[in-house]
C-alpha cells in the first residue's frame, strides 16, 4: 500500500559548530509575531527564515519572502552551512518530554512518502482543511522546492522485526542530539541496507493516518499536479517528507483545542447553552470554586485516561468566569464514529446551527483555538472573551474508527504534542 522510502535528507552541518537547538523553530501554524521575531534574534542561521520568514513593507510578487527563502536555502546549501546525506536514508527520531509531570519518550521515523489521492485508502486524513494555509505552503514549496519540515502521521504495525530493530538502533550512539524548549531530542542516520529493506518491508502494506499537517500533504498533491504531467512518477515531486509514528507509541500524545467565542451577544450564548441543553445534562460548579482548578485539569488530561465513550464539555462564560461540565445525555447514543468525535460535535450540532460555519468565525475573528485550557480561564476571566469551551483529549481508539470510517473532523480537533520542530532535516522535492 504505502511506498516509504529513504532518501538524502539535507542537515545542518555540524562544521558550522552551533548548537543546534539555536537553528531549530517550530512549525509554522504555532509561530507568533513575537515568537519569529525572537528566532530571528536567536542566530543567523535558524531555520525561522525559511520556514516562517518576515513580510516587508516592500514585498512584491518577484521579491517576498517566499522568494528570499528560495535565495537563502540554495545559499546555505552551496556555502555547506546544510548538507546532503551521501547514501539515502531513513531518521529515528527519539524525543523525551514531561507531560502532565511524567517524563515520555516518543519515536517516529522519517521518512519520504510517496503522494496518493486521499480518495485511494493509502494516506488517509482526520481533519478537514482551509484554503489560506495551503496557499502559504503552496508558495514556500513552489519557490523553494523543498519539505522545510515533516507531517506527522500514525501507521500500525504488526511486525516485531520493525520494533526491534528501531529498539536496537536507539541504543547506539545518536548522530546528533539537541535539547530544545526542554526537549531532548536524539537522531539516528539508518541507511544500512538491512535495516533499510525491514522499515520499508514492514511498513509497506499498512496504511499511513495522517496526525499533523493535512494542509502540507494537500499542498504537496498540488504542488505535485503543477509538474510536468510527462515526467516519471519516481520524481522526487511524487514523494513529501513524513515523520511515522506507531499508533501504540506509549509517548504519542493527543491534546484537544478548545474554543474561545468573542464579540457575541448575550443573546447569542444562551441560544448556545441552550442548544447544548438538548444533548447534555449540566452541572454548575460555580459555587463550588475550589473544585474548578481540578475540573479544569482534567481537559488537559493523559490521553490514555480518556474513555472511548465519554462525551464530557467544560464551558466557562463571562462575567465572573463561572464553570460548568456538560455530560452527554444517555438518552443520546453515538451512531457514527464522528459523532463520538467531541470537536465534530460541539461544531455541527450547536455551533454551526447557530452562528454558521467555523470557517466563516474565524475569519470574522468570532472563533480562536487554544490547546491550553488555562488561556481560555485567562480570556474569559478578564470578559475578553465571551465564552470558552473546553473538550478533553480525543481517544486514539475513536481516533482511527473515525479516519477508517472516511468522515473527517473539524479543524483544529487534535493537538499531537509535542510538536515536531523544523530544521533536524529537510527534503529536497526536484
Amino acid at each position: 500500500m504505502a511506498d516509504i522510502r529513504p532518501f538524502h535528507g539535507i542537515r545542518y552541518s555540524e562544521q558550522l559548530g552551533i548548537d543546534l537547538g539555536q537553528l531549530l523553530c517550530p512549525p509554522y501554524d504555532v509561530i507568533s509575531p513575537t515568537l519569529q521575531e525572537q528566532l530571528y534574534e536567536t542566530n543567523q542561521y535558524n531555520i525561522i527564515r525559511l520556514e516562517l520568514g518576515k513580510d516587508l513593507e516592500t514585498d512584491s510578487g518577484t521579491d517576498n519572502r517566499y522568494s528570499r527563502a528560495s535565495t537563502l536555502f540554495n545559499s546555505w546549501v552551496a556555502d555547506h552551512v546544510m548538507v546532503s546525506e551521501r547514501e539515502p536514508a531513513y531518521y529515528l527520531i527519539e524525543e523525551e518530554f514531561f507531560h502532565v509531570g511524567t517524563l515520555r519518550k516518543r519515536r517516529s521515523l522519517l521518512a519520504i512518502v510517496k503522494l496518493e489521492e486521499l480518495s485511494s485508502g493509502v494516506i488517509i486524513p482526520h481533519e478537514e482543511t482551509s484554503p489560506g494555509p495551503k496557499a502559504d505552503r503552496l508558495n514556500l514549496l513552489t519557490a523553494t522546492k523543498a519539505n522545510m519540515s515533516p507531517i506527522m502521521a500514525l501507521y500500525r504495525s504488526q511486525s516485531s522485526h520493525l520494533r526491534k530493530m528501531i529498539n536496537t538502533k536507539a541504543s547506539e550512539t545518536p548522530s546528533s542530539q539537541v535539547s530544545y524548549l526542554n526537549n531532548n531530542i536524539k537522531l539516528w542516520v539508518i541507511s544500512q541496507q538491512d535495516q533499510v529493506d525491514i522499515i520499508r518491508v514492514s511498513l509497506r502494506d499498512t496504511p499511513v493516518y495522517l496526525a499533523d499537517g493535512h494542509h502540507r500533504y494537500e499542498t504537496a498533491l498540488r504542488y505535485r499536479n503543477t509538474q510536468n504531467p510527462g515526467t516519471s512518477s519516481e520524481g522526487a515531486h511524487n514523494f513529501v517528507m513524513m515523520s511515522l509514528l506507531d499508533i501504540e507509541d506509549p509517548g504519542l500524545i493527543v491534546l484537544p483545542y478548545h474554543r474561545m467565542l468573542y464579540g457575541i451577544s448575550n443573546e447569542i450564548r444562551n441560544r448556545i447553552l441552550e442548544k447544548i441543553r438538548e444533548f447534555f445534562d449540566i452541572v454548575d460548579y460555580s459555587s463550588r470554586p475550589e473544585d474548578i482548578p481540578g475540573l479544569i485539569n482534567s481537559f488537559q488530561s493523559d490521553p490514555d485516561k480518556s474513555s472511548s465513550h465519554q462525551m464530557n464539555i467544560g464551558i466557562m462564560k463571562s462575567p465572573g468566569a463561572s464553570f460548568q461540565v456538560a455530560s452527554l445525555k444517555e438518552s443520546f447514543t453515538p451512531f457514527s464514529p464522528i459523532e463520538k468525535c467531541h470537536s465534530w460535535f460541539l461544531s455541527k450540532k450547536i455551533l454551526e446551527p447557530i452562528l454558521g460555519s467555523q470557517e466563516t468565525l474565524v475569519g470574522k475573528g468570532l472563533l480562536t483555538f487554544t490547546h491550553e485550557a488555562t488561556e481560555v480561564l485567562k480570556n474569559v476571566s478578564d470578559d475578553s472573551c465571551q465564552l470558552g469551551l473546553l473538550l478533553p483529549p480525543l481517544n486514539l481508539d475513536v481516533f482511527e474508527q473515525v479516519v477508517k470510517s472516511g468522515s473527517r473532523m473539524p479543524i483544529k480537533s487534535t493537538y499531537f504534542s509535542p510538536k515536531l520542530p523544523t530544521g533536524l532535516v529537510l527534503n529536497k522535492v526536484e
